[in-house]
């Protein structure tokens, strides 16, 4: 660590876990925590947890480590080990927390090769735009749909921004799915997604505002709501459900998002078009303009002119 410099370089900063033996400490500190996903990548533990769990490792049965979910029965000879290290370095570095990582050392050798202007684009939203757009009815209108929908949303903070835009590129993803899963083929998709840059958190965000936006309602999603907060998770909701209004006026094309706009003013929530588009606001627009609306706690109303 000396050698490094990490010990003058790394104090005090977050600890990123790579390796497969630390990745199986993750996986019991998930088992025994009561994680709600089984997504490794991002799961993040407390400084203390180290040394916790060489005590426990000390007094555990090792075979009773078999019943953990993921965890390689090759690596249990190895967690003694592993936790022994890990504690010492975690002291060592006065580490803010530790954060697992499911990629490794090749993984980390491509990155270098990858352009200084390649590197630097947003891992979470890249990977969401192509997933997205390769399963859209229409090409290229995810970000025209944050656009429609953002002034609705113009106290989100930049975190906030990032994962709607995030939902909005997977916006579309669900249509070929039978009507009564589509909630559950959006749900599936932003939770369980093999997404990187994206916290456990978010990811519940991310799944909720699908959920909503492919008919889930405004509910939480079935074993949702854990590790996001509820002004989160309700936040979540209303962008799924201004997402499911967006797709309904506009049928996923472009021109209707372009010509009509959707915004706050003065404790309404408006939706405003040239009058001769006033046959867009059908029945079922109006439906989704007055459920949102409703989750807002803003009047609907149509603006024509």
């Amino acid at each position: 660590l000396k050698e490094t410099e990490w010990d003058k370089k790394a104090q005090g900063l977050p600890f990123y876990l790579v390796g497969g033996s630390w990745r199986s400490l993750a996986r019991l500190d998930m088992f025994d925590s009561g994680y709600p996903l089984p997504v490794i990548h991002h799961y993040e533990m407390q400084p203390q947890r180290a040394r916790r769990l060489v005590s426990q490792l000390a007094r555990l049965d090792k075979a009773k480590l078999k019943a953990v979910p993921g965890l390689s029965s090759s690596r249990i000879p190895t967690l003694d080990d592993a936790a022994w290290l890990l504690s010492y370095i975690i002291r060592y570095l006065d580490s803010s927390t530790m954060i697992v990582s499911a990629y490794g050392v090749r993984e980390g050798l491509l990155f270098q090769s990858v352009s200084k202007a390649e590197s630097k684009r947003d891992p979470l939203l890249l990977a969401t735009e192509v997933s997205g757009a390769a399963q859209a009815r229409f090409p290229a209108n995810s970000k025209l749909l944050d656009k429609w929908i953002a002034p609705v949303f113009c106290d989100d903070a930049p975190e906030e921004e990032r994962i709607r835009q995030a939902a909005c590129n997977l916006g579309d993803v669900a249509w070929r799915a039978n009507p009564n899963f589509r909630a559950e083929r959006g749900l599936v998709m932003g939770l369980h997604g093999n997404w990187v840059g994206i916290t456990g958190p978010e990811r519940e965000l991310l799944g909720q505002a699908l959920y909503t936006s492919f008919g889930g309602g405004t509910d939480i999603f079935p074993g949702g709501g854990v590790l996001a907060s509820d002004k989160a998770t309700r936040r979540a909701i209303c962008w799924g459900l201004a997402m499911r209004l967006g797709q309904r006026i506009s049928g996923g094309t472009r021109n209707p998002l372009e010509q009509t706009r959707l915004r706050k003013a003065d404790g309404r929530l408006e939706i405003i078009m040239a009058t001769e588009l006033r046959d867009l606001y059908g029945d079922a627009v109006a439906k989704r303009h007055m459920q949102l609306a409703k989750m807002l706690d803003l009047e609907a109303v149509l603006v024509t002119e």
